[in-house]
C-alpha cells in the first residue's frame, strides 16, 4: 500500500477541486519541478544549431549540460573540479593544432598550477586562478572578438584584480 501514496495524496489534491501550484494546506504531494534550465539550454542549443551552422564550423557539434568532466583526479582517482559548461560548441578534437593548443595550454596551466601550490593554499590558489581566468577571457574576448565589458562588468573585473592583488600583497596565507 505504501507504493500508493503518492498517488492517492494526489488524487486527494485533484478531487478536492485544489490543482497542483505551489499554495499553503495539509496535502503533501510529489512536487512537479522540471529542469527549466536544461529545456531552455537544449531549445537554445537547437535554434543556434538551426540558425547560426556557419559560426559553428563543419563538424562542429552542440552538447547542453556536459556533464562528468573533471579538471584533475586526486590521489583516488576520484575527479575533482567538476565542470558542466551550460552550452558547449565542440569538435571532438578531431583537428590537429587546436587539440595540441588546448592539451599544451591546460598541461602548462597545471603545471604553474602545481608550483604555485609549493607556497600557498589550495584555496587561495584556485580562487587567484580561476579570477585571473576571468580576468584574461574577458581581455581576449575584448580584442579577438570586440566584446567590450560594459562598466558594470568592469567594475565586477576591477574587484576581481583588487582581490587578487589583496591576498598577494597583504594576506598571510598568500603564499609570499
Amino acid at each position: 500500500m505504501q507504493h500508493y501514496q503518492e498517488v492517492l495524496a494526489w488524487t486527494k489534491l485533484l478531487l478536492s477541486g485544489l490543482g497542483p501550484m505551489a499554495s499553503a494546506g495539509s496535502f503533501n504531494t510529489l512536487s512537479l519541478l522540471y529542469p527549466m534550465e536544461r529545456i531552455f539550454e537544449d531549445y537554445v542549443a537547437h535554434c543556434l544549431h538551426k540558425n547560426m551552422p556557419e559560426a559553428l564550423g563543419e563538424g562542429a557539434r552542440l552538447k547542453t549540460q556536459v556533464g562528468g568532466k573533471a579538471l584533475i583526479n586526486d590521489h583516488n582517482d576520484k575527479p575533482m573540479f567538476r565542470l558542466h559548461p551550460d552550452i558547449m560548441a565542440t569538435e571532438d578534437f578531431t583537428k590537429l593544432v587546436p587539440s595540441l593548443i588546448d592539451i599544451i595550454g591546460y598541461g602548462t596551466a597545471f603545471y604553474f598550477l602545481t608550483l604555485s601550490l609549493k607556497t600557498m593554499p589550495v584555496g587561495i590558489a584556485y580562487a587567484i586562478w580561476a579570477g585571473l581566468g576571468i580576468v584574461l577571457v574577458a581581455i581576449v574576448t575584448a580584442v579577438l572578438y570586440k566584446e567590450i565589458p560594459d562598466w558594470p562588468a568592469m567594475f565586477g573585473i576591477g574587484l576581481i584584480v583588487s582581490g587578487v592583488l589583496v591576498i598577494n600583497l597583504f594576506s598571510a596565507t598568500g603564499g609570499h
